[in-house]
Order: C-alpha cells, then structure tokens, then sequence
C-alpha cells in the first residue's frame, strides 16, 4: 500500500437501517467463536481480532464504524480519526489518550493504537458515544450491542421478568452462549450439585445420537423436589413431569438422573417442546450438527428450578438455520408453586391467556396422550405412542412411571410376559390366568422382572394363580 497523502479521506458511509448480517464481517469459523461482537442482535466474526488492553476492549475501527452506520476521515499527517453519524462527531488520536465528542474533551482509558496496520479503539467509548448501549458476557466473551433502533431488550438471567403468559422469553438477544464450537458429537452431563439437583447438560447433537429404540421407562429416577399432583385442567392431569433436560429424541439418553428434572407440563409442552422438535427436525434435514445446551435456573437452595436455559447453534451453516437462546419458566398456569419443597395449589391469579402457536398445538395434542414424558418423542414417534392409554390406576398413580411394563399387542402377546398386570386393580398374574382374561385391555400390560419389584410399587398376586 502507498504512502496515504495528507488528509486523504476514506467515507465508509453504511446506512444503520441496512446493517445486513455478514455484509462486511464473516461470521467467526467454528473453532473460534469466543470474542465475537453482537450488534442489533447479529453476531459478527471480527478480523482481525479484538483484544483487551487494559480492560478495554479494542476492534477495528472499520468493522465497528461501518457496522455502526458511521463516516470516517482519517487524516494521516497529524494521525487524526473523526467518526461521524448522524449529528455526533468523535475525534480520536492515535496514541493519544484525549478524545473530543462535539468538541467535549473526554479522557480515554485506553487510547486508539495501530496493531498490525489496522486502526484499533476502545469500542465502548465509541459505540456509547453514538447513544448504543454495550454490554459484555464474560463466559462467553461476547460483546452485544444495540442502538437506539434496535427494540429488544438486553435480558440477562440476572433480570429475567416475572412469567406474564408467555412460556419463554428470548435472552442475550437471542444469542448462544457457547465458547467453542465443535463438529464433533458429544453428550456432557454435569454432575449433580451439593443439594443433588441437575446441572447443565451440554452436547453436539447429530443424528448418530438420536435413539433407534423406543424409550424405557424413567419411573425409577426422582429428581430433586419431585411428587405427584394432579388437577382436572391440566392437560393428562400431572402438574410435574420428569423432564429431560437433552429429549430423549435427541440424544437417546433414558434414565438418566443427571438429565432429569422436576418440571411442569407445561413449561415441557410449550417451553420445551417446540424447540426440541426444530431440532430434531433440522437435523433430520440437513444431517448438520447442532451445539446444544440446557441449564436449569435455581434460585438459592430450591430443589425445583424456576425454568431452563435452552441454547442452540447449528454448526455446518453457522447458526443459520438453528440459532436461539430462549428462558422457559418451570410455571403452570392456574397453578401456585413453592419451589422450596415442591407444594401447590390451585390460584386463579396466576393464569394468563398464554401465548400458543398452532404447530405448537399440534405437536403437543398429539403427543401427550401417554405416560407424562412422552412428549419428548418424534414427530416419527407419535403414531406408535397413541396407541398406548393414560396409564392412571385406581390410586391415581401413573404405572408407567413407576415399572417398565407394556401394552399387549400381537407381536408382544400374554405368553411373551412374566407376569400380566391389572394397572387399575393393581393386581399381576401369571400368563395363563383365567382372570387374565377378564382385564380390560386397556388396563392390561406385561411385565419381565421381579416380582418384588411388583410389590414394592403396590401390586399383589392374583389369589386363584397365585404368582410368587
């Protein structure tokens, strides 16, 4: 490059309005994505990279002025930068701690430096400047800025508002929080905390996860703060459910005790569900990997979480197609709970007309109308599941919950089972019992275990069979 002349001039004028995401800034490839900038809620990839120097992070003056809808001059013989928009003029000088907004002096932390022949400088003093906030996420190390244009709300789980009706709220503009990214499939369950409540469950998801089999029963898990609790309106009658943190039709994983917690049907079923089956759907159509995570939100020693942080970042397209981070409240509408100990209530002042999209509807009415978790299957799965009945005996206890049984079908006939059970009565059989045959289809299952099993969970032998 030659040498700049005196006061050459270098307009870089981009309208705010006209920001498109990638115009001037690719997006950061997937091995590195901690440092990337969000503006207006579109995460950049900058080049070269920022860095921080005494505590100030420092960008391209480029990227941000373009990405900011700004002018710039520069003037190369006193070493002079003017950044203008709109009616704000910034003057900034290399190495030089003093700036002028208007002509107001203001002393820099940091001043403007040249590294590696590109103008870098203190990028909060100059996006505040033109009236954008700034905020900095320091797990991630993304910055996230908005300008007085863009109408989202920087939410952060510091200051997540009071459920009002809606499932979910959007966080961190919508933005993951991951600092890696990998193409490479994996599945990380933290460890329960000192209270033995589930942590985050983090994963690449792809389709070599997702399961080949039906999924087994959960019963045997009680996650923190769970119990039963049942009112008339709530769809399939249970206020809480085991609810996986990773669906099981995304990674396969069952009976997992470090990825399920105590949630109600409906954070599970509006929350929850609609953004599992776009990633189930999406990976299923693309065969791409989708980074992946779950966090459940406590508030100080509660062993029920107050909702889930759900992320994810599809990979091979980078976040094109799946890109969200969404807050899903652990609330049921019409329903009063004490996260300290699980208690509830009926309460009219806490239903909302919630917020509920058609598909939404869709997914849920059909999937719902088995064991309290299944939910959490396909869209490919839901034929098969529907044919499977509400599972509630006569003491109000969901059996599948509790033992891994089964429906009697013709692939799977009375002769295929240890034991027959009556999940009303709460009476096993052998198979050949002529009181088998008196059990209402629907309230017959098969089992292959223990019979203590059976016992500890509230069945007794048939008197005329008399099973051990």
């Amino acid at each position: 490059m030659g040498k700049l002349t005196t006061k050459i001039k270098t307009v870089c004028l981009i309208m705010a309005g006209c920001m498109a995401y990638g115009l001037f800034a690719e997006k950061a490839p997937k091995d590195v994505y901690a440092g990337d900038i969000v503006i207006n809620g579109e995460r950049m990839g900058v080049e070269p990279a920022p860095y921080v120097e005494n505590g100030r992070t420092l960008v391209p003056l480029r990227f941000i002025s373009e990405n900011l809808g700004a002018e710039v001059e520069y003037d190369d013989e006193n070493r002079l930068v003017t950044v203008l928009k709109d009616d704000e003029k910034v003057e900034l000088t290399i190495d030089n701690d003093t700036a002028f907004i208007n002509e107001r002096e203001i002393t820099l932390d940091v001043p403007p430096q040249i590294k590696d022949g590109r103008t870098m400088i203190p990028l909060r003093f100059i996006a505040e400047a033109f009236d954008c906030r700034v905020d900095y996420e320091s797990s991630s190390k993304l910055v996230f800025i908005g300008d007085n244009n863009f109408d989202k709300n920087y939410i952060t789980l510091d200051d997540i508002p009071e459920y009002s009706g809606k499932p979910c709220i959007e966080i961190y503009y919508n933005t993951p929080l991951f600092e890696n990214i990998s193409d490479n499939a994996y599945e990380n369950y933290g460890q329960l905390d000192e209270l033995g409540r589930c942590t985050a469950a983090e994963a690449c998801l792809s389709r070599e996860l997702m399961p080949t089999e039906k999924r087994g029963s959960i019963g045997s898990i009680k996650p923190s703060g769970w119990r039963i609790s049942k009112y008339d309106f709530i769809d399939g009658q249970y206020l809480f459910n085991r609810c996986h943190l990773i669906a099981f039709m995304l990674a396969g994983e069952n009976d997992n005790a470090l990825n399920l917690i105590t949630g109600t049907r409906y954070m599970n079923t509006e929350g929850m569900l609609p953004y599992e089956n776009e990633v189930c759907d999406y990976i299923k159509r693309t065969d791409n990997h989708v980074m992946y995570r779950v966090t459940p939100v406590y508030e100080t020693d509660d062993p029920i979480a107050k909702g889930v942080v759900m992320e994810a970042y599809s990979v091979e397209d980078n976040g094109s197609g799946i890109n969200f981070d969404i807050f899903a409240y652990n609330v049921q509408p019409g329903v009063k709970i004490d996260y300290k100990n699980g208690d509830n209530y009926a309460d009219e002042s806490n239903i909302f007309t919630t917020e509920t999209t058609e598909e939404t509807t869709k997914e849920t009415s059909t999937e719902t109308t088995t064991d309290i978790t299944v939910f959490e299957t396909s869209s490919e799965q839901t034929t098969e599941n529907n044919n499977y009945n509400n599972t509630e005996n006569s003491s109000g206890i969901n059996i599948e919950e509790l033992i891994n049984c089964e429906k009697i079908t013709p692939d799977t006939p009375e002769e295929s089972f240890e034991y027959i059970l009556n999940i009303h009565t709460l009476k096993y059989h052998l198979p050949n019992c002529k009181s088998v045959g008196d059990i209402a289809d629907k309230n017959k299952r098969g089992f292959n275990g223990d019979a203590e099993e059976l016992k500890n969970n509230g069945f007794k032998p048939c008197g005329n069979c008399k099973p051990k």
